[in-house]
């Protein structure tokens, strides 16, 4: 290794040597060219390229070099000619040589367009690069990790490397986390993608790495994305160098409680036309659940006990094919289908005890069984045009979605009846939501500074509900529907139209360490929702909102940089917060909705610090959050009755919330790696439901370490734990977590397999939550299996020099948030 480096070194000062004669850097001279190399891929500075200047004199070749600095930066001083020629060297990278001609008496050339570009048919098999370029890049918006540059891509799935990521965190059950939240759109080249709707874990573990150019993470969405968008985009952006031919893999999953996973990718490419298959299937059980409950009314002096036993099994599936077309270097067209079925099942047994004055009045035995099969069907069109400008971009998209929801719901309540007998209901509901969107695309760089982007995007949905509310009649010896008026929404066709209109417009400037970005969305949307039965409970909404977006960037150096942004995000209620209807829950409790609820309003302050170097990557964002209009749930006391409460939704909420978020990764030696993150959330909360103003801190704090071993094996540690504060009249407990993970990899990586522990030395695991009001007390305890045991095998077969081309742009609709109501979406 002495003699490599010796021998890099000698090479590199024969470099600088002129074929005739040699000029040392200062030497004197009347001219000086300046100017800063720069990578045409990324329009990042490219730093220690070697920078020669040379003339002709006397019939003989005069060279100047200089090796740039760490920002790229050189300056070479030169005796005055006429002619100048410029050439550039850096390994891996290209430079068409140049011709200057000076002014008479100009002492300054600065050269403004120094570009290198990537030499592809550079062949290094014989050399060892000892310095190679950072694997991760902050821009003004998102963090890239160039997957392309890391060795252990060619030899790990994509859902290994993702671990890998910085600010992205997956624990041993698979469950992805970006900056310590589960509120986060997978993209895959800029487009929404089915598998995180499903089982995410399978499908990126049947996607090679190497497939993969890089990982983007957006941590902040801006203008282009819905406004009631997730709070972060992970962007998995396919390579797409050229060249034919077959790959793919096979992954199996087995674990306890009984869990059976597998699934099968295959990319095909032969010239123009292209071709991606994924199929996944998983199939187990969730384990025993148990919830128990004590609701206290103190003016009543009454109690409700329950206990609850739940126990759950799934089995879904899950399809996608995309077929390519490349008409032309400038011309691309996808076609994107995918189908993705699931079924859930669940019996659950409770008992009710109903106390007065501490005394037993009654004790009731339920039995329930329920079944839902749910899914989506998913078909998109893609066009994407783009131009001889580099970064000039068109996209038209179009996506047709299906999503069918329908339950069954089977409750005995044992000996319920008078004579006896049990108290048999059966709901069953056939529910879907059917989705239509159309969107445009463009971007359009001017000149190496300037970028403006926007679009257009209409989507229309309807949602179908169609439930039926049945009692066994044992008179009849048959079903009958419920007809005492409890609750007549249950027997009711249900349909919500809804349209949303929006465009919107970014612009971006870039010059060196500076960059400001700057944009605006507008949404115009209307709501309309009827009950066939129940005129009501039928009801509109419409709503209007401008989503500015500004951003300020600066890099103090080439491993750091330091962004302030605004930002400026709607929380539109769900159905079953604006639905009027009254629901009779209890005797002694009662919900509805709310039609004259407005969006709630949230503004953030955000301030991103990142340092990443080789060992070490830093990522600390301390931010401020408000919102005068906060929808809140509460319970309130009924005017007449104190024993009754009402569950209701208002728009009664100011909130501030002071948070800092942190990431750390150390690498001290190739082998190790280790990891630290959380947030830290302080809150005050101010509402006319309360005199004083409610205070909460919640955290969330993760930590852990990765081991690369010998003989290709490797072992993985980590934990944490999330305290979630206070809210207006509720409370909840300290929950903790660790995994951990063996993996080993055979004959040159053909295939691998890896073994997984959950909380080994817990089964168990408790969360407590406590709700409070002037008249109540409700303790909720849950109990759920911890300990989880998994091992998977992975094989890869086949190669492909390139993968296939998809879009860069399409729709990404990423409005929906949770609520109440027929034909929700599944997540």
């Amino acid at each position: 290794m002495k003699r490599l480096i010796l021998h890099l070194l000698v090479l590199s000062v024969l470099c600088l040597l002129p074929k005739q004669s040699c000029h040392a850097q200062d030497a004197k001279g009347n001219v000086v060219v300046t100017g800063t190399v720069m990578d045409k891929t990324d329009n990042e500075a490219v730093p220690y390229a070697t920078v020669s200047v040379s003339f002709i004199e006397d019939g003989k070749e005069q060279l100047y070099g200089q090796v740039c600095d760490g920002r790229g930066l050189f300056r070479i001083s030169i005796p005055y000619k006429e002619t100048y020629y410029i050439d550039v060297s850096y390994v891996g990278k290209k430079f068409e040589k140049r011709t200057i001609h000076p002014e008479k008496g100009e002492k300054v050339i600065n050269l403004t367009d120094i570009f290198l570009q990537d030499d592809e048919s550079t062949n290094l098999d014989e050399l060892k690069v000892v310095h190679k370029r950072a694997l991760i890049k902050m821009d003004i918006d998102r963090m890239s990790y160039a997957m392309n540059e890391d060795a252990e891509a060619k030899k790990k799935n994509l859902f290994e490397m993702l671990k890998k990521v910085p600010l992205v965190t997956v624990d041993g059950k698979g469950n992805i986390q970006v900056k310590g939240s589960g509120s986060y759109k997978i993209l895959l080249n800029g487009k929404p993608s089915p598998i995180a709707d499903q089982d995410p874990k399978m499908i990126l573990k049947s996607i090679p790495a190497s497939t993969v150019k890089k990982v983007e993470v957006i941590t902040e969405p801006g203008v282009k994305y819905d406004s009631e968008g997730v709070d972060a985009v992970i962007n998995i952006v396919t390579d797409q160098t050229t060249g034919d031919g077959i790959m793919g893999n096979v992954s199996l999953d087995f674990g306890l409680p009984l869990s059976l996973s597998s699934s099968l990718y295959l990319a095909m490419k032969k010239g123009k036309f292209g071709m991606n298959l994924v199929f996944s299937g998983n199939a187990g059980s969730q384990g025993t659940s148990y919830t128990v409950s004590d609701y206290k009314n103190f003016v009543a002096d009454t109690r409700l006990h329950q206990d609850y036993e739940s126990k759950n099994k799934y089995l879904g599936g899950f399809g996608n094919i995309l077929l390519s077309y490349e008409i032309d270097t400038l011309n691309l067209i996808t076609l994107s289908s995918s189908f993705s079925p699931y079924y859930f099942k669940n019996n659950s047994n409770s008992k009710i005890d109903d106390y007065k004055q501490d005394i037993l009045l009654s004790s009731k035995l339920n039995k329930n069984k329920s079944a839902n099969v749910m899914g989506s069907v998913n078909t998109s069109l893609d066009y994407q045009h783009s131009t001889k400008r580099e970064g000039e971009l068109l996209t038209a998209s179009y996506r047709l979605n299906y999503t069918p929801n329908n339950s069954d719901d089977k409750q005995i309540r044992i000996g319920e009846l008078p004579d006896g007998k049990d108290y048999k209901t059966w709901g069953k509901s056939d529910a879907y939501m059917q989705e239509h969107t159309m969107q445009l695309d463009y971007v359009l760089p001017l000149q190496d500074k300037h970028q403006i982007e926007s679009g257009l995007k209409y989507i229309y949905r309807l949602s179908h509900s169609d439930p039926v509310y049945k009692e066994f009649d044992y008179g009849i010896n048959d079903w009958k529907p419920i007809d005492n008026g409890t609750n007549p929404l249950n027997n009711t066709l249900f349909k919500q139209y809804y349209q949303i209109f929006t465009v919107y417009s970014a612009y971006t400037y870039k010059l060196k360490s500076f960059s400001a970005k700057a944009g605006l969305r507008a949404e115009w949307g209307r709501s309309k929702v009827e009950y066939e039965k129940v005129d009501s409970a039928n009801f509109r909404k419409n709503h209007f909102d401008w989503i500015p977006e500004v951003r300020l960037s600066f890099r103090p150096g080439m491993s750091q940089q330091l962004t302030l942004s605004y930002g400026f995000r709607v929380r539109r209620p769900s159905i079953g917060q604006l639905n009027p209807y009254v629901t009779v829950l209890s005797p002694y409790l009662t919900t509805e909705g709310n039609p004259d609820l407005n969006p709630t309003k949230v503004h953030s302050i955000t301030l991103n610090y990142s340092l990443f170097t080789s060992k070490v990557q830093l990522y600390l964002t301390p931010s401020f959050t408000f919102s005068n209009n906060a929808i809140e749930s509460y319970y309130k006391v009924d005017d007449q009755n104190s024993n009754m409460q009402h569950y209701k939704y208002d728009n009664i909420g100011k909130t501030r919330s002071y948070a800092i978020n942190a990431y750390l990764s150390w690498s001290p030696w190739s082998w190790l790696r280790y990891f630290l993150g959380g947030n830290v959330n302080y809150s005050v909360y101010n509402s006319s439901l309360v005199e004083d103003k409610v205070k909460s801190v919640n955290a969330y704090l993760y930590s852990g370490l990765y081991f690369n071993l010998p003989k290709d094996w490797s072992f993985e540690i980590n934990g944490g734990f999330y305290s979630p504060g206070k809210g207006l009249q509720t409370e909840g407990k300290v929950t903790y977590w660790d995994n951990y993970m063996v993996s080993k990899s055979f004959n040159d990586d053909l295939w691998s397999i890896d073994f997984s522990v959950q909380s080994p030395f817990t089964k168990y695991r408790k969360s407590r939550t406590t709700t409070t009001t002037s008249i109540s007390e409700k303790i909720q305890e849950q109990r759920y299996l911890a300990r989880t045991f998994s091992i998977g095998i992975t094989f890869n077969f086949g190669h492909l020099d390139s993968v296939v081309k998809r879009t860069e742009r399409s729709i990404n609709n990423d409005d929906l948030s949770g609520g109440d109501g027929g034909g929700k979406p599944v997540k």
